[in-house]
């Protein structure tokens, strides 16, 4: 059945489901004297098991680099602290502690860092591009972090100040997460080469640095613990400069015609082909934004297989992804198995796809015609689909017939659709094998007439008014309509 609003307004909205961001577009760069960035204290405030990780880059051979410093009420106390020294690797901070010596460190070069922290027994370990580099034990509890105690680029000696510039970062900052559990490496392994989802479980601060100007570096995440560059709301000199990145974060999006594929019934000795399409929609076109995916049959059904298994799909392209399930050597019945897409997508990294096949005795044939209830005409370009999770679908043609020829035992549920003319089911439409099944359609149509067509009043302040309208349906089938109201400037 139709619906129509009293303006006679009928519009048809498609919404398409993205994130908010496109790439690692922008980094922030310090000069290794006096740049910083304060962070909302409450980023790193009590947490106890966590994970800090960035992409980097070091420029200078000589003396060290601090990246990220939490600071509490004690002067001189480094509660947390990454402290990348020359000669000693990354050495990790926490209430004062560090180890001797730690991972060395690549400088001149983009490179992941991300550190855990066990706030229960100390332990931390380190990952530089997705690999374990070290690990050790420093004071274990809550991290406590004073308001403007949190600080990127500089080694606190005061809280928010008193920097040495034999410790400042003198190189590029992007893509800074800060999680409140501890992620494990295949999950940094997984996200550290794009972006990811701003309400990601335990995500608690997300800096991309995409602002490219002003003063303000913002938190993506709902919490919104929001940075400032430099000393003050204004720019001065203490302020990172905003450049544009090249680490290599990945920004595609992918988009799939289905979440789940289902080959429904298959007649035993035969296969069927069933396409997955997944399509880069990503607003910027770059190579940093191609989507590289593998597929994996994680139950390793041997009825089933896909081509192709492993890809990229460029910024505006769809792939179609081939699923074919062959009945060979199987039994009557269902079976169900789960194909992993991982990719390096912004809005996906890993999807567990369900796939099922319904195995059934032979086949018969299914076919019929579609009219026009009022005229007995046939119409053409009518849709004859299946209502279920699998696809099988036919178009009318010019004789208003559709075939499904070939078609598995199975009782089926149809419904048949056509421009102007109201939907038509057809339930319990039941094939056996070697059948030949008839099923024809009579497609009604309804048509809203309404008088007056249009209404125009003027009323004064306070003034009301009663208009009659008379809505008749001059057409074969049910009519349902509704009333909106709808201001042109916004009213109410």
């Amino acid at each position: 059945m139709k619906k129509f609003s009293i303006l006679f307004i009928f519009s048809l909205v498609l919404f398409l489901l993205s994130t908010d961001h496109a790439l690692a577009g922008y980094a922030l760069e310090f000069d290794g004297n006096n740049d910083y960035i304060s962070l909302d204290n409450r980023a790193m405030n009590g947490l106890s098991d966590c994970t800090v990780e960035y992409w980097l880059y070091i420029e200078r051979e000589d003396q060290a680099a601090s990246t990220i410093s939490v600071a509490e009420s004690q002067p001189g106390n480094n509660e947390y602290l990454h402290y990348f020294q020359f000669g000693a690797g990354l050495r990790p901070h926490v209430r004062g502690e560090a180890p001797q010596n730690g991972p060395e460190f690549p400088v001149d070069e983009w490179f992941h860092v991300a550190l855990t922290r066990d706030g229960d027994n100390g332990q931390w370990i380190a990952y530089f591009n997705g690999e374990e580099v070290g690990r050790g034990n420093l004071p274990s509890g809550n991290i406590r972090a004073a308001e403007g105690g949190v600080v990127i680029g500089q080694d606190q000696d005061d809280v928010g100040g008193r920097f040495d510039p034999t410790q400042a970062l003198l190189g590029k900052i992007d893509e800074m997460r800060i999680w409140d559990f501890i992620r494990s490496e295949e999950e940094i392994n997984t996200t550290m080469n794009c972006m990811v989802s701003d309400d990601a479980e335990g995500l608690v601060a997300y800096y991309r640095f995409d602002e490219a100007e002003g003063q303000v570096v913002g938190d993506l995440t709902e919490n919104d613990y929001d940075g400032r560059l430099g000393s003050n709301d204004g720019e001065d000199n203490a302020d990172p400069h905003w450049v544009e990145s090249d680490a290599p974060v990945y920004g595609g999006m992918a988009v799939f015609s289905s979440d789940l594929v289902a080959f429904g019934p298959v007649a035993q000795e035969r296969s069927h082909q069933v396409d997955l399409m997944i399509s880069n929609v990503s607003e910027e076109d770059d190579e940093w934004h191609a989507i590289e995916f593998t597929l994996t049959d994680l139950d390793e059904a041997g009825w089933l297989t896909f081509e192709p298994a492993e890809g990229v799909i460029a910024v505006g392209d769809t792939l179609a992804v081939g699923f074919t399930a062959s009945t060979e050597d199987l039994d009557l019945g269902e079976y169900e198995t789960t194909v992993r897409f991982e990719a390096n997508a912004a809005n996906v990294q890993r999807l567990d796809m369900p796939v099922s096949l319904i195995v059934v005795a032979g086949a018969g044939r299914l076919h019929g015609y579609v009219t026009d209830a009022a005229t007995d005409e046939p119409v053409e370009g009518a849709l004859v689909r299946v209502i279920a999770d699998f696809d099988m679908a036919q178009t009318t043609d010019e004789d208003g017939h559709y075939d499904f020829g070939d078609t598995p035992v199975y009782t089926y549920r149809l419904l048949c659709t056509a421009d102007d003319f109201l939907p038509m089911e057809a339930a319990e439409v039941e094939v056996e094998a070697d059948d030949d099944v008839r099923r024809d359609f009579a497609l009604l149509h309804a048509v809203f007439s309404p008088r007056p067509e249009q209404i125009e009043v003027f009323l004064a302040p306070g003034e009301s008014i009663g208009v009659p309208l008379t809505v008749s349906n001059p057409g074969n089938g049910p009519l349902t309509w509704s009333v909106e109201r709808l201001f042109p400037r916004g009213g109410d």
